[in-house]
């Protein structure tokens, strides 16, 4: 039968060890003085060598020949034995199926017995985190103080699952993962030991993909030299990946800046071959992150990344093409979809999110984007422009679906003072896409209640219609936060006036009276919502009453009374949320114990 390749190139000696250097001088420096522990915990993620350098120093401590360097000599008895797995002396256990107290006490009544034929005896317990807490307590004095010819390595790759009182009876080693360019290393040297072709891109991104685990690179070696039929292509590994490539998604993010509608072909591509969403939303932020760093500070930080030559050359030649604020919300809108795609985002849902938030980044949008009709050919009616969106991700994950990425060309801007008392003057930069993007930014789920209604441009004027059909999209556009925050998004992309249709009435969206430099702008700029009273402090009480109960305060004292500004400080919060107010008063009844009363206080029916 074919041994696979990890087992044929395990490392038999230290200096075969990839990516651990410090793990191996600890262990040389150990052997060199003749000073090595009685049990060692191995942590590191998978793939790193745990188990390899556990065999090694199994090898070491019993070899008879042993080098002045602690290196094995590979050619005594004991040397071939392990490395054929067929010493009595090196027992594996797999701490996953053997986590229960019975196994573990068996081992303890093996411990005390003699070596074969080996001067140690060596236990290596893979996976010890699996084992139960009864099985980690009968292990613990045995590990503590075993015989002078035993050795214990244990190896996880969760050491904070291990108890405390068992890592401190060993020598902890932590283990890394193993960097790209050493896997690259070993998997040339593999590939010209085989007498295979090698192309330098596809060796690029099987280290890549191994993500530090050097097992996991040799089986996905493996794997594409059977597709490539004995040589190892670009091809074979997109192939055995499913797509999702380096080199596919610069021609990605190429196609973002010149042409969408193939970028989103592409896409759809590499989603429909096979890579998850998981993976192309990695490669993707890896390729934004790369091309901001290009974009800020060049070669010489591109030189601390591990990229191939060609790729910092595509870098550095793409970089230009894009902002970094555009790069950065690319991040930020990778990352904001990485939990949706661990929680099952499906592919074709990730492909439009993507194209709809990323196309057009680079230069103006088109004019069908951008056109507004003002009439139906069949009728009078004005009818709704469907909202093209470019979006980012600033907010977090929920804004990465409805914020869009300003544009170089076109950058919305409002005047100092607008004229917000012209209901038909003409809208200058304001376009739905702006008031959407702005209503967006402020609350996304009333942008997504403006889906279900209408928003037209008559006039100059922009008009929403609410749908009556919908009561959770009509409260939340009729509400007085929503009315506000509408309002406010349409000063931010430049309309000069607006108005709300619902249910056959009219709320013009304009405050009163512009803000001054420095006002703090307020839902109270409405009509009939202005402040009034000194310095803005105004009231919908009437003079000398308390609040919700209608109590005369003439003849009270002024320390009884209610100081005027948490009363106004109550109206304001009640008038932003449009909520209500709850008292919590506790009193004592007749027989002395203790009662608490709720009176809901209704803003509308008590207030005012």
């Amino acid at each position: 039968m074919l041994v696979s390749l990890y087992r044929r190139y395990r490392p038999q000696f230290f200096a075969d060890v990839v990516g651990q250097e410090p793990a191996v001088a600890v262990l040389l420096e150990g052997l060199r003085s003749s000073r090595t522990g009685h049990a060692y915990l191995f942590s590191g993620p998978r793939g790193s060598g745990k188990t390899s350098l556990a065999r090694l120093l199994a090898k070491a401590v019993n070899c008879t020949k042993r080098s002045e360097e602690g290196e094995p000599c590979g050619a005594c008895s004991s040397c071939r034995a392990i490395t054929d797995g067929e010493s009595l002396d090196v027992m594996e256990i797999d701490g996953a199926s053997n986590n229960g107290v019975e196994e573990v006490r068996e081992l303890k009544a093996k411990v005390a017995l003699a070596p074969f034929s080996s001067p140690f005896k060596v236990y290596i317990i893979d996976e010890v985190h699996m084992l139960s807490t009864a099985a980690f307590n009968a292990l613990l004095k045995t590990l503590e103080e075993p015989p002078a010819h035993v050795l214990f390595i244990l190896a996880t790759t969760e050491p904070q699952k291990v108890p405390v009182t068992i890592r401190s009876r060993c020598q902890h080693i932590p283990f890394r993962r193993i960097a790209v360019p050493a896997i690259i290393e070993r998997l040339r040297h593999v590939c010209e030991a085989e007498g295979v072709e090698a192309a330098e891109e596809a060796l690029w991104e099987v280290a890549r993909q191994a993500d530090g685990a050097l097992r996991d690179a040799l089986s996905l070696l493996e794997q594409a030299l059977s597709l490539g039929r004995g040589s190892l292509t670009l091809d074979g590994v997109r192939a055995l990946s499913g797509g999702g490539t380096r080199a596919d998604l610069e021609s990605w993010g190429r196609h973002l800046c010149d042409d969408p509608l193939a970028a989103d072909i592409l896409l759809r591509s590499m989603l429909a071959s096979g890579v998850s969403p998981e993976r192309l939303l990695d490669g993707a932020f890896l390729l934004f992150r790369d091309l901001w760093i290009a974009h800020r500070w060049g070669q010489k930080a591109l030189d601390g990344l591990d990229l191939a030559p060609a790729e910092k050359e595509t870098l550095l030649r793409d970089a230009p093409r894009w902002t970094a604020g555009e790069l950065w919300k690319a991040m930020r809108l990778c990352q904001g979809l990485m939990g949706r795609a661990r929680l099952g985002l499906r592919a074709d849902v990730l492909a439009g999110l993507l194209s709809v938030s990323l196309a057009g980044v680079s230069g103006e949008p088109s004019d069908k984007e951008v056109s507004l009709p003002a009439k139906e050919e069949k009728g009078d009616h004005p009818v709704s422009t469907p909202l093209v969106v470019s979006s980012g991700a600033e907010r977090g994950e929920a804004a990465a679906f409805a914020k869009p990425f300003p544009t170089r060309a076109r950058q919305q801007k409002r005047p100092d003072h607008p004229d917000l008392t012209s209901k038909a003057a003409p809208a200058g930069d304001g376009t739905v896409q702006a008031f959407f993007a702005a209503v967006a930014e402020r609350d996304l789920a009333l942008a997504a209640s403006l889906l279900h209604g209408e928003v037209v441009v008559e006039e100059g004027v922009l008009e929403i219609r609410a749908p009556s059909d919908q009561p959770f999209p009509f409260f939340l556009l009729t509400s007085r936060r929503g009315i506000y925050q509408l309002t406010m998004a349409l000063l931010d992309s430049g309309f000069t006036g607006g108005r709300l249709m619902a249910k056959g009435t009219i709320q013009d969206l304009a405050p009163d009276h512009p803000p001054e430099d420095g006002e703090e702008v307020s839902p109270f700029l409405f009509p009939g919502h202005r402040p009034s009273g000194e310095n803005g402090q105004g009231s919908l009480l009437k003079e000398g009453q308390d609040q919700g109960h209608g109590e005369d305060l003439t003849d009270k004292t002024e320390k009884e009374a209610r100081p005027s500004v948490v009363t106004a400080e109550v109206e304001r919060v009640l008038r932003w949320t449009g909520g209500d107010l709850l008292l919590v008063k506790e009193e004592k009844n007749d027989d002395g114990d203790r009662l608490v009363k709720r009176d809901s206080l209704d803003e509308e029916a008590d207030l005012e």
